[in-house]
Order: C-alpha cells, then structure tokens, then sequence
C-alpha cells in the first residue's frame, strides 16, 4: 500500500473514532439536560424564561418574526416605534444568524427561542469535544470535558435571560487552537511557503470568533496577545506567530464590520447618549474574584456545601455571581497553580499544561477585581464592563488541566477503566455544578403567559386590531431596572400576545422626542391628555409597579376615563377605555 493511501486510510480511521465521541458526547449531553431540567414537564410553545432580560431577547425574536430583522419594531414605541441601533447586540452576528433562521424555519418565536436555548447545551458539548481533540487529548477525557463544559454553572446561571451568552461553543475551540500553535515544534513552520494559504482557516475562525459575542471575543483577544508574546520571547522570532496573527486579525475584522453599520446609522441619525451609561464603578463591581471561581453554587445538593457557599458571598462586591467553576474545576485550578510553581523544564502531564497554565494567569488577572480591566475601564473603555464572564473560559482551562490529570494517573491502564473513571468523574460533576429543578418549576410562567394571552385576546376584541396601549407606569427604554413588583422590559409582554396591536413602551429613551423624560414629571391627567392627542386607544397599568398595588393610579386614570373595563385573572393588570368616541371606527397604528 502506497503511502498516500496508507495516510487516507489513517485519516478515515480518526475521522470515524472522532464520530463515534462525538455523537456519544451529543447523547449524553441530551439525556443529561432532559433529566436535569425535567423536560417532560415543559411546554415547547411557553417560553423558558418570561421576564427580565428573556423577555428583552423574546422581543427581538419577534421582530425578527414580524419585521424581518431584531432592530426595529412597529409595535413598540408608538407613534415613534423602537430603533435598536443604539443599543444592539453587536457582536452577536453569529447567534442572530442562527435566531433567524429558528424563526424562519419555526415561524414561532417562542419555539424558536426555547430551541435557541436547549441546542446551545449539544453545541457547546460539541466545541468541548472539538477543543479537547486538537489538543491531542485522549476520546474519554474529551467526552468528559465536553460534557461539564456544557454544563458548567455559567450556562444554566445565565440561562435563557441572557440567552446568547449561552452559546459558546467557539470558546474551547479558540483555546485549543492557541495551545496548538504555542506547542507547535519550531521546526514545523520553517521554510513553510503555504503558510498564506494555510493562514485561510484561522482567518475564518477569526472572523467566527468576533460574530460570537463581544465578551468572548474581548476575552479572546486578551488570551491571544498574551499567546503572541509567549511565542515571540519562546522563539525569538515574530514569523512563528503567524497563524495566530491571522486568527487575531479575522476576530478584529470581524468586529470592526459589526460595528461599522452601528457607526454609520448613529452618524446619520445623530448620537444618542441618553441610552444606556456605563461607567469604572461598574467594571469594578462586575469583576471577577477568585472566591467566586472556588465556592459551591447556591442551592447546592449537599447542604454543607449550600451552607459554605453562602457564607463565602461577599456584601461588597456581588458582581454577577455565576462564575462558579464546581469541584473538578476548584481541582483544576488547584492543578494549574502547581504547574505555574513548578520549576521542572519536562512537565509530567505533557507539553500542554504549561502555556494553558500561563493563559489560565493572564485571563484571570486581566478579569479580576483590580486588574487590567479597571485600567481599560479608566482609559474610557468602560463598556466591556462585566469581566466575571471570563470564567467560561477559565473553566474550559480547569477542566482540561484536571483531565490531564486523571490521563497521567490512569496511563497504564486499559480505556475501559479510563471510560469508568470518567463516567463516574462526570456523573458527580454534573450533579454538583447543577441545582434540582423543582417539579413545577415552569408552572409559573405558564400561568402568566396564557393569562397575558388571555388578557391581550380580549383588549383585540374590545378595542379592534391596530389598537394603541399606553402602559403606565411610564418606564425607560432599555435598562429601567426592577419598579417595584415588576421586572425591568416586562412591558415588552404585550408584543409577544399580539402582532396588530402598538404599545406605547419600547421606544428608546433619547429618540422619542423626549416623551419618557417628559411623561415621568407630569401627573397622569397630563400624560392621558396628551396620549389622546397622540391617539391612544386604551390604557394598560401594571398595578405591582406601585407601592400601593396600583390603587392611587388606577383612580387617577378611573377619574378621566372611567372605571376600568378588563382586569386579568392574576389581578396585575388593569385595562381603561380612553376613548372620546367609543363608536367610531379608527385606522389601525400600522396604517
């Protein structure tokens, strides 16, 4: 047999052993997340996450849905509509790519908002394994990394509120190509004139890297410049370090394009600073600590762990509390501390450990309380603000570091007791890194959602499609915070219920003309008179956004409109007619 095809033949064999881990690691993953979050009790067609910052991703699946793409929305801001240039998700091309196509294809938002979700599981599992396999590491310890990756307490803390977040399959592969390219013998590369033509493929995951997600990519950037120079003070040479260069320059491409339409549409329509404001303070308080990556999640299985997790939280400093990294990940970062000591120049658990170890040092200080990031922050920088969220890719360094440990021990023996020890590795793992769902943990939003639908059908009716819903209290646009009894961007719910009706929240704050900063000093006659002017139909009032559950407003609108004509079934919502002429016939608000 010739030796082309005897390399073909070999290339076959990995590519079907690879397979085989794959699809094992995809199984396990989905069997893992169908007992853990008792799928059997969830309904597709609810959305897994109903108020915050879910609701805020649920809306833009539903322009998607209604104008083609997650910017812009008739239905909301009315009469001005909402405009999300100045505040987009302008990192997120690739996960807004996959949003509109789940929509396209669904034509259900909700579904295609719950699908979003749980795939993210099987494809992280999958970028798991990938990273772990071009580090060389052995189908076992790839199938184990791949499965705690993607249940990590990052993901599930994160869940489908912060909904892109949740994938980041993109982050084991970017590491791994890194510590292939820093264990690369120097040789390899010498007198390499393809080097142009091979550079093609990092300059693709460089540019996939930098539609992931702004974080990642930031984080990313931090690792790959730390890696550049661990490379040039290694070889004394810049030309080692082109392949990564290319990787750098397609996630700086990438990024630059993104954000080069946001540019354009604020230089045409003026900046609007009024939106959101960040500032060092935030930074400093959305920084990472090591305590957070070592203490047990809250709600532990074991109450002496829940015990000791609340006791380590600290009153000053909360930050975004989900950078937990679970016991097989405390013992990796316990492995990486003894790599970064050790003065051996032949590593016992290979070449691998060491720059992974080195990158792990470099991430963490750059993320932690203090560290570069207050210094990017003061710099004017302040917008990458919650570093903490570095520790999806600390964690995918601290598992592979305690699975390289678990190689060293069990190498001699077979891969069935490497198969068992792992199973049994990732069985704890998973169980300590994942709260217990209760058994009606989704019957909440279930009841909220159809009373929402409930109450959205009858205003249809009462008022007619097309009808205009002034919604009190009046809230800012985007990132009002909790009022009271109510969730910050729960008044996008009337969006979800109805695609004919305009509501009068969603138009961000600096491009209504000043309404919200007007209407939140005028008393509520002032607010109706003018919201007649304007042609509103109805009068929607959020009753535990108020001290007094909505008594005092409800009577100071009942005192120009009437008493109220609809009221839902959880008494949180109060419907008023404002109309003058309740028998004329109006165009619809989309008209």
């Amino acid at each position: 047999m010739s030796k082309p095809t005897s390399a073909r033949h070999e290339r076959q064999k990995h590519f079907r052993y690879d397979v085989v881990g794959i699809c094992t690691a995809l199984l396990l993953t989905a069997i893992s997340l169908f007992l853990l979050l008792r799928l059997w009790t969830f309904h597709p067609h609810i959305p897994i996450a109903y108020e915050g910052d879910g609701l805020l991703t649920l809306s833009a699946f539903r322009n998607i849905q209604l104008s083609n793409w997650y910017l812009t929305s008739r239905n909301l801001g009315y009469p001005f509509g909402q405009f999300l240039q100045d505040f987009p998700a302008v990192a997120d091309g690739l996960s807004l790519l996959y949003a509109w196509l789940l929509v396209k294809i669904l034509r259900d938002p909700v579904l295609a908002f719950n699908l979003f979700y749980l795939s993210s599981y099987l494809l992280v599992a999958a970028g798991g394994y990938v990273g772990c396999r071009l580090m060389t590491m052995k189908r076992e310890s790839s199938i184990g990394v791949a499965l705690l990756f993607a249940f990590l307490p990052y993901h599930w803390m994160h869940g489908a509120g912060h909904l892109f977040l949740s994938m980041y399959p993109l982050v084991a592969i970017s590491i791994a190509v890194l510590i292939r390219e820093l264990t690369r013998p120097e040789a390899e590369n010498e007198g390499d004139s393809s080097l142009p033509r091979r550079s093609l493929p990092y300059v693709l995951l460089g540019l996939a890297i930098g539609a992931s997600g702004l974080y990642y990519a930031v984080f990313f950037l931090v690792i790959l410049t730390a890696a550049i120079f661990m490379k040039v003070s290694s070889t004394g040479r810049f030309t080692r370090v082109w392949l990564m260069c290319s990787v750098g320059v397609g996630t700086v491409a990438a990024l630059g394009f993104q954000f080069a339409y946001i540019f354009v549409w604020q230089q045409r329509n003026g900046p609007n600073l009024d939106t959101v404001k960040r500032g060092a303070f935030e930074v400093e308080y959305y920084s990472l600590r090591l305590l957070d990556l070592l203490r047990p999640i809250p709600q532990h299985r074991l109450s002496f762990m829940a015990n000791f997790g609340t006791k380590a939280v600290s009153n000053y400093v909360p930050g975004e509390a989900a950078a937990f990294l679970g016991t097989v990940g405390v013992v990796g970062v316990v492995v990486i501390l003894m790599s970064l000591l050790s003065m051996r120049s032949d590593p016992p658990m290979g070449t691998i450990l060491g720059p992974l170890s080195r990158l792990f040092l470099v991430l963490f200080v750059a993320s932690s309380v203090g560290g570069l990031n207050q210094v990017i922050a003061t710099l004017g920088f302040a917008q990458i603000r919650v570093w903490s969220r570095s520790s999806v890719f600390l964690g995918f360094m601290s598992l592979v570091a305690f699975f390289l440990l678990i190689e060293r021990l069990m190498r001699n023996k077979s891969s069935a007791a490497l198969t068992l020890v792992v199973g049994v590795i990732v069985l704890v793992g998973i169980l300590d890194t994942n709260r217990v769902i209760p058994r009606d943990a989704y019957s909440k939003t279930s009841n909220e959602w159809h009373n929402d639908r409930k109450l959205i059908a009858e205003i249809e009716k009462m008022f007619g499609p097309g009808a205009r819903v002034l919604q009190l209290p009046v809230l800012k646009f985007p990132e009002q915070g909790p009022t009271m009894g109510i969730q910050d961007y729960a008044q996008l719910r009337g969006q979800l219920h109805s695609a004919s009706l305009c509501w009068s929240y969603g138009a961000v704050q600096g491009r209504d003309n000043g309404r919200t900063v007007r209407w939140k000093g005028t008393s509520v006659a002032g607010i109706l008179a003018e919201a007649r002017t304007s042609g509103f139909d109805a009068v929607w009032v959020d009753l535990p956004a108020f001290a007094d559950g909505g008594t005092d407003e409800s009577s100071q609108v009942a005192a120009v409109t009437g008493a109220s004509v609809l009221e839902d079934s959880l008494h949180r919502v109060r419907v008023f007619d404002l109309r003058t002429d309740r028998s004329q016939k109006r165009l619809s608000c989309q008209d």
